[in-house]
């Protein structure tokens, strides 16, 4: 479940709208920042991770917003705003030009060279695949990509990896199907489109860094072979994870939720997880020994040479076929509340 919180941070707050003396007003949040545009003038091409990063956040805020309401945003680089302080992307157009239009004729018009040919795509998540992957080409490459308009009489479109030999294959892949000139051929949705980006790498400081910022659910992170022993993150919420070998000795992990997490290879010894939701979630051969599971929920869970050797899974949930793939010995505690024994 996206959190709404989080998402929709990305995208400009609407605090009021009103109209006086026959003229409709937004009234938004105050960014005084820099737009994405200028953000990469000045700075030169992002990295592969930094463009990534941006257009997740971007991509996933519109994908929950589509839940609510169905707005017609215009996405490109001279609408997104980065904030100085953390770096953070924010869609400044609010989508209100359909529905106000005294407005709608002094806001900025949608820009051809991110916004699809057919106007039936408009606010569509076809439309919104287009112009994120023809945002993303900008980042990585500095170059305002051809419209779809030109593309049609002449389809002239470098690759993005023509121009930055330094990105992947398979973000060039990635940009490349998101700007086909078939909707079709792009994508069938704007979850399963962000679902293919690469997962975003990021630093045990900048995770810390973050989380003592206030953000409490973390998706679609590579946080692999990091050091997190003897941290206190306790209620968080983790989704689309690789956390392959990372060291949580002693952390407390306990009440959080976590959704198709890879926990293999890592080290939760002695660490706090108990009143925890893992919901596909793979812990091979994970490092378990003395970690507090109690009240824990296991669904669908992979324990498959898990060492549970010393464990607490006291009141788990967490069925016997699950069970029966890890490793456990006499100082095990298992759901009955009993050493050593199957409930």
């Amino acid at each position: 479940m996206l959190n709404p919180n989080y998402y929709t941070s990305h995208l400009l707050e609407v605090s009021r709208i009103f109209c006086e003396d026959e003229t409709w007003s937004i009234v938004t949040e105050y960014i005084d920042d820099e737009r994405l545009e200028d953000y990469i003038a000045d700075r030169g091409i992002l990295s592969e991770d930094k463009a990534v990063e941006i257009i997740q956040k971007i991509g996933y805020a519109l994908s929950y917003e589509k839940l609510e309401r169905s707005l017609n945003r215009d996405i490109k680089p001279s609408n997104i705003i980065i904030s100085s302080w953390r770096e953070e992307p924010t869609l400044i157009d609010i989508g209100l030009s359909e529905l106000i239009v005294s407005i709608s004729k002094n806001m900025k018009s949608e820009s051809p060279f991110y916004l699809a040919t057919a106007k039936a795509e408009h606010g569509s998540d076809s439309q919104y695949i287009y112009a994120l992957a023809a945002t993303l080409y900008t980042c990585v490459t500095g170059d305002i990509p051809p419209s779809p308009e030109m593309r049609m009489v002449q389809d002239n479109l470098l690759p993005p990896q023509q121009l930055n030999p330094q990105i992947s294959d398979r973000l060039n892949r990635l940009i490349l199907t998101g700007m086909n000139l078939n909707p079709k051929d792009r994508s069938s949705s704007l979850d399963k489109w962000l679902s293919s980006i690469p997962l975003l790498r990021i630093s045990e400081n900048k995770f810390l860094c973050n989380f003592t910022c206030g953000q409490r659910t973390f998706t679609k992170l590579d946080m692999s072979d990091l050091q997190l022993s003897n941290n206190w993150l306790s209620r968080l919420k983790f989704s689309d994870i690789n956390f392959t070998g990372t060291n949580f000795t002693e952390t407390r992990l306990h009440n959080g939720k976590f959704e198709r997490v890879d926990f293999s290879n890592a080290i939760l010894k002695d660490a706090s997880l108990y009143q925890s939701l893992f919901c596909r979630t793979n812990f091979q051969n994970a490092d378990l020994r003395g970690a507090d599971l109690c009240g824990t929920e296991f669904d669908n869970t992979n324990l498959k040479g898990a060492n549970l050797c010393g464990a607490n899974l006291k009141g788990a949930k967490i069925s016997q076929q699950e069970l029966k793939q890890s490793k456990t010995n006499f100082l095990t505690i298992f759901p009955n509340g009993k050493r050593g024994g199957w409930w």
